[in-house]
C-alpha cells in the first residue's frame, strides 16, 4: 500500500551473517481487526568487515540502517521499532539509558537512533519472516556506517593489536566465546566452567580487529595475563587503585582476585606497607554501673580537660585542668569518687601523671586497680579516646556559638564561661541516650530519668480532688487559726491542690481545704 502519514507505523529489522533487512508497515483495520500492511522493503549485503561484527553488533546495526534508510518517512513522525533480538531491545530502548558496559559501538548508533521518536519492542523470529529473508537474500548494495572505532592503540598498551590478536585466537577458551558472539549464544546456560564467566556477560562482548571486547575493555587472552598485571602495577600505585586502572582498560574472569594475589607477592610494598596489626580483642564487657572507668586528658586552644569515662554506662564526667600534674588528678577524682563511689578498675596511659607515686598510692588506698594500657597504642584505651573525640566535638561547636570578646582563641574565654560550657555538654550528654546501651547514662546510673527542659514539653495530670467538696459561689464557714474566729465566708474559685480562694468580710483569703466547712445557712 501507499505511505499514508497519518497512519500508524511499524518498522522491522534484522540480521543475518551476510546481510540485513527492514520493512516499513502501517496499521490499518479490516473487518474491526488491526492489520500490519507493507509500505516499503530494504536490505543490504554486509561488508567483509561487517560480517566480523558479533550477533548482537549485527542486530543492532540492522536497526540503525533500516531508521537511517527510511529517514524520509520517519523522520518526526512517532513510530514503533521492533526487532527480535532481546538484549539489543534493552540496549537501546530509549526509556532506558545506554549501558555504561556497552561498547563504542553501540554508543555511537544509540546516539543516531536518539533523533527519532520511537519505541522499541522485541519480536518472536517467528513474526518477522520476511526482514529474515530480506536478512538472508540481501540486494548487492552495502551500507557504510562511515564511523571507525579503535578500541586498542598500540600506544596504549605496549602490547599491540597484532600480538593480542594472535594470542586471543590461541587461547582456546577466548576462541570458542568468540565463536559464540559472531554466531550468537544459543541453548541453556553452558556446562563447561570456563565458559560461565563469559555467558554472564554475553550481551556486552564484542568482536573488534580480532579481539574479544567487554564493553570498551580488552578480555585478556590468559597468556598475556601476566604481563598486563605488570603493566597495571608499573609505579606500585597499590591494590585499590590498581583495580580501578584495570577496569578502565581490560577484563577477564576473577581479574580482582589475580591483582590481589599479584600485588601480595611484590616484595617492595610489602616493606614500605609494613604494619603491625593484630587482631582486636575488646576489654570484657562491663556488667554493672563504675566496674571499669577509663581517664585521659585532651586539650583545646580554649583549656587542658580532663575526662573521666564509665565503660557500662557511657557517664562521662569532663574538668577543666589548670594544671595536669598527679596532685591536680588525685583532687579531682575524689571529687568525681564522693559522688558516684569508687570503681572497681581504673584504666589510664603512660603520662607521667598516672605513674606518680602519689597517684598510685591514693588508688591503692580507695582499694581501685590500676591498669595500664599498652605504650604507643592509643587504641588499648579506646574507650577514653572515644569519650574524647565526642567531648571535643561537642565543645568545640559550643564554643563557637558564642563569638570570644578577643582576637586571640587562647585568652578570649574567662574560666567561668569555659566551666559554663562543659555542664551544658554534660548536662546535655548525660541525659541523651547513647546507641550502645539505648539509655541515658544519667537513667542507668540514678535508675530513673532527671528533669530537664525537654521534661517540661511532656503534659503531666495534676492530682486533683474527683469531686470538688466546695462550689465557686458557696457559702463556708472559715476558721484561718486557733486565735481566729470562726466566720462566715463565700467560695470565689478553686486554686488547685487542696486551696481555695475565699471572701472573707470583703478580704481574699486561701485558706487550705481543712480551713474551711459548709455553712449551715444556704
Amino acid at each position: 500500500m501507499h505511505f499514508n502519514p497519518k497512519l500508524p507505523i511499524v518498522v522491522t529489522a534484522d540480521a543475518s551473517p551476510v546481510g540485513l533487512g527492514g520493512c516499513l508497515y502501517h496499521v490499518v483495520e479490516i473487518d474491526g481487526v488491526k492489520r500490519e500492511r507493507p509500505v516499503i522493503f530494504v536490505s543490504c549485503t554486509l561488508t567483509p568487515t561487517q560480517q566480523a561484527y558479533s550477533q548482537i553488533d549485527r542486530e543492532a546495526f540492522a536497526l540503525v540502517f533500516v531508521v537511517t534508510r527510511l529517514r524520509k518517512f520517519l523522520w518526526a513522525r512517532k513510530f514503533t521499532l521492533c526487532t527480535d533480538n532481546q538484549p539489543v531491545s534493552h540496549i537501546f530502548n530509549p526509556g532506558k539509558g545506554v549501558p555504561i558496559q556497552a561498547a563504542y559501538r553501540l554508543q555511537h548508533w544509540a546516539l543516531i537512533l536518539q533523533g527519532f521518536q520511537y519505541t522499541l519492542c522485541h519480536r518472536k523470529s517467528e513474526l518477522m519472516l520476511p526482514v529474515d529473508a530480506l536478512s538472508r537474500l540481501p540486494s548487492s548494495e552495502t551500507f557504510e556506517d562511515n564511523v571507525s572505532v579503535n578500541y586498542v592503540s598500540p600506544n596504549e598498551l605496549p602490547i599491540n593489536v597484532a600480538v593480542i590478536s594472535c594470542e586471543t585466537l590461541k587461547d582456546p577458551i577466548l576462541n570458542k566465546v568468540m565463536s559464540l558472539v559472531h554466531f550468537g549464544w544459543t541453548g541453556p546456560k553452558p556446562t563447561d566452567e570456563s565458559l560461565r564467566p563469559y555467558f554472564i556477560i554475553r550481551n556486552d562482548l564484542t568482536i573488534s580487529q580480532k579481539c574479544l571486547l567487554y564493553g570498551n575493555r580488552l578480555c585478556v587472552p590468559s597468556s598475556l595475563r601476566k604481563t598486563v598485571l605488570q603493566m597495571l602495577h608499573s609505579g606500585h600505585p597499590g591494590m585499590v587503585r590498581m583495580k580501578y586502572l584495570a577496569r578502565m582498560y581490560v577484563w577477564w574472569p576473577f581479574m580482582s582476585e589475580d591483582i590481589d594475589a599479584y600485588v601480595s607477592q611484590c616484595n617492595s610494598c610489602a616493606l614500605v606497607n609494613l604494619q603491625s596489626k593484630k587482631d582486636f580483642v575488646p576489654w570484657p564487657e562491663a556488667k554493672h554501673p563504675f566496674e571499669r572507668v577509663h581517664i585521659d586528658f585532651f586539650e583545646l586552644p580554649q583549656a587542658k580537660f580532663f575526662i573521666y569515662a564509665d565503660s557500662y554506662s557511657k557517664w562521662l564526667h569532663v574538668q577543666r585542668m589548670s594544671s595536669t600534674d598527679s596532685v591536680a588528678v588525685v583532687s579531682v577524682l575524689m571529687s568525681i569518687f564522693s559522688f558516684v563511689g569508687y570503681p572497681k578498675k581504673l584504666v589510664a596511659d603512660n603520662g607521667p601523671p598516672f605513674h606518680a607515686e602519689d597517684f598510685v598510692a591514693f588508688l591503692t588506698k580507695c582499694d581501685i586497680a590500676l591498669i595500664h594500657c599498652s605504650p604507643y597504642n592509643p587504641a588499648s584505651n579506646g574507650q577514653a579516646e572515644r569519650a574524647v573525640q565526642i567531648a571535643k566535638k561537642a565543645l568545640s561547636k559550643l564554643f563557637l556559638d558564642v563569638p570570644s570578646t578577643s582576637e586571640s582563641l587562647n585568652v578570649s574565654y574567662t574560666h567561668s564561661v569555659i566551666d559554663q560550657h562543659v555542664s551544658s555538654f554534660l548536662l546535655t550528654y548525660r541525659n541523651t541516650p547513647t546507641t550502645t546501651t539505648e539509655k541515658t547514662p544519667n537513667e542507668i546510673i540514678f535508675s530513673f530519668s532527671p528533669r530537664n527542659n525537654l521534661s517540661n514539653l511532656i503534659p503531666h495530670s495534676n492530682p486533683q480532688f474527683k469531686s470538688l467538696p466546695f462550689r465557686d459561689g458557696e457559702k463556708v464557714l472559715v476558721k484561718l487559726s486557733k486565735r481566729h474566729p470562726v466566720v462566715e465566708g463565700v467560695v470565689v474559685r478553686y486554686l488547685g491542690g487542696t486551696r481555695y480562694a475565699v471572701n472573707v468580710q470583703g478580704v481574699i483569703r486561701e485558706p487550705h481545704v481543712n480551713q474551711l466547712s459548709r455553712s449551715p445557712v444556704v
